[in-house]
């Protein structure tokens, strides 16, 4: 029992650490002292298979994320991660329709790394030159969307969106302005610049990238 305790722990510390969440925001989300999830975490404590399936419910995972030891292998099976099909413009900004319900893609853990199962992360394509020194046209981008502007540092990549339209560029805070910037060979792209009270949000930040050097 002892081993089923310390791999649970372990892999909700995980599940905490990706999603940035603290052991009272979980303890709240279930309704629960957060001393019990304290004592899961040491290990000192397990919980109920039906406490199990509503962290599971909470954290967006299998059951077997929790009570399975994660290797992080090629073999595993892949999370299933919201997926926009429509390629996101790293030149001039594309249009991506809405969707309620979005299709989803399979990446492996190994790929992943400290993002596997994270239920923020939206995968998304990208098509253009005008970031082709760090990702090239046609690759795909993990963009996590739980992130507040005023944590976001200079030189971050960022998916950004003005109305309905989305693109990626560096992100750069001046001041009264947001500057998002190309990091390209080719010197024709330019700035895009905007007023801190224009229209313009920022879908997320990229963690990951799968590149495509074709």
């Amino acid at each position: 029992m002892e081993l089923y305790r310390q791999i649970f722990s372990d892999n909700l510390k995980r599940l905490l650490d990706i999603n940035n969440e603290t052991q009272t925001e979980l303890a709240q989300s279930l309704n629960i002292n957060r001393s019990v999830v304290s004592s899961w975490l040491l290990g000192t404590r397990f919980p109920r298979m039906n406490t199990v399936e509503e962290i599971a419910s909470h954290f967006g995972v299998q059951k077997s994320d929790l009570l399975e030891k994660k290797n992080y292998n090629i073999s595993d099976s892949p999370f299933q991660y919201p997926f926009i099909p429509d390629a996101v413009a790293a030149g001039i900004p594309c249009t991506i329709e809405g969707r309620k319900e979005l299709p989803t893609i399979g990446i492996s853990d190994a790929i992943m790394g400290k993002y596997a199962g994270n239920k923020h992360i939206l995968i998304m394509r990208v098509n253009g030159e005008s970031m082709n020194n760090v990702i090239p046209s046609g690759s795909f981008i993990a963009v996590k969307t739980d992130i507040e502007v005023k944590n976001l540092k200079d030189g971050d990549l960022v998916v950004f969106g003005k109305e309905h339209e989305y693109s990626l560029k560096r992100f750069y805070d001046a001041n009264d302005r947001i500057i998002f910037k190309p990091d390209s060979s080719d010197p024709r792209f330019t700035d895009h610049v905007y007023n801190k009270n224009d229209s313009v949000f920022i879908v997320g930040r990229v963690v990951l990238s799968i590149r495509n050097y074709e």
